[in-house]
C-alpha cells in the first residue's frame, strides 16, 4: 500500500525537491525489500519442497526397512520353530539310543551268562 505524503506547496522548491527525493528513496528501499521478501520467500518455498521430498523418502525407505525388518523376524519365528522341532527330535532320537545301549547291554551280559552256564553244563 503506497503511502501518499502531504504536501504542503507552500514550501520553497529546494524543500519540495528534497522531500520528493527523500519520498523516492523510500519508495526504493521499500521495493528493494519487496523484491528481497519474494527472492526470500521462493528460496524458502524450494527448500520447503526439497525438505518434503526427503522426508518423503525417508518415510519410504522407512517402510521399507520396516517391511523388511517384519520377513525377517517371521524367518527367525520359523527357523527358531524348526530348531525346537529337530531338537525334541533329536532329544527323542538320544533316548532311544540310550535305551538300545543298555538294552544291548543287558543283553550282552545275559549271553555271556548264558554261555557261561552252557560251558559249565558241557563239562559236567
Amino acid at each position: 500500500m503506497k503511502h501518499i505524503a502531504k504536501i504542503n506547496w507552500n514550501l520553497p522548491k529546494t524543500e519540495l525537491h528534497s522531500a520528493a527525493m527523500e519520498l523516492e528513496k523510500s519508495e526504493q528501499a521499500r521495493n528493494e525489500l519487496e523484491r528481497r521478501y519474494q527472492d526470500d520467500k521462493e528460496s524458502w518455498e524450494v527448500t520447503k519442497e526439497q525438505k518434503q521430498r526427503e522426508v518423503q523418502d525417508l518415510q519410504e525407505q522407512n517402510q521399507t526397512v520396516v517391511r523388511r525388518s517384519h520377513a525377517i523376524e517371521a524367518k527367525l519365528t520359523s527357523v527358531e520353530n524348526e530348531f525346537h522341532i529337530v531338537s525334541a527330535n533329536l532329544m527323542e532320537k538320544s533316548n532311544l539310543y540310550n535305551q538300545t545301549a543298555k538294552d544291548l547291554q543287558y543283553y550282552k551280559s545275559a549271553q555271556e551268562s548264558y554261555d557261561q552256564n552252557y560251558q559249565v553244563e558241557k563239562v559236567r
